[in-house]
């Protein structure tokens, strides 16, 4: 069954939460394909994005399953050594951590997306995944989430 899910990324520096989305499913040839958007609320609303496509429909028995829970891994990965390769190019430094495996990211649910729409932060990130996704549910939840009304906040 097609999968996505949402991840929320340790605060860098100035920038809110960032999120990463990943995706995973097969075309209709039967082939795996598994997608990872990062969207970094910094002042440039920093976008990156990548899809992978495996040209074989299965990994030869013996070994590792090639399914959709381990495509989601796969693109999750390749999206933390981006988010990484940002943070060196920017010179960000993180807080010291138990781990070594920076920065932290906690799976998250949809709804995290919501909120990132409904307080009005960087929305052409969101609008981008939803115009770029292969993957028909993301791109129907990011629709409904674009007809929300965003929030004002006002200091008490």
């Amino acid at each position: 069954m097609p999968q996505y899910k949402v991840f929320a990324v340790e605060p860098l520096g100035d920038a809110t939460v960032p999120i990463i989305v990943t995706t995973a499913y097969t075309n209709p040839g039967g082939y795996h394909n598994g997608e990872y958007f990062v969207a970094i609320p910094d002042k440039e609303c920093t976008f990156f994005a990548q899809r992978t496509r495996f040209s074989v429909k299965a990994f030869p028995p013996g070994g590792t399953v090639l399914d959709e829970d381990f495509v989601l891994r796969e693109v999750l990965d390749q999206a933390l050594l981006r988010l990484r390769t940002y943070v060196a190019q920017r010179g960000i430094t993180l807080p010291p951590a138990v781990r070594t495996f920076r920065p932290d990211i906690l799976e998250d649910t949809k709804s995290l997306l919501v909120h990132r729409w409904i307080r009005g932060v960087c929305q052409d990130q969101l609008v981008r995944i939803a115009k770029t996704t292969a993957h028909e549910p993301l791109t129907e939840f990011i629709r409904w989430v674009a007809g929300l009304e965003t929030t004002d906040q006002t200091d008490l």
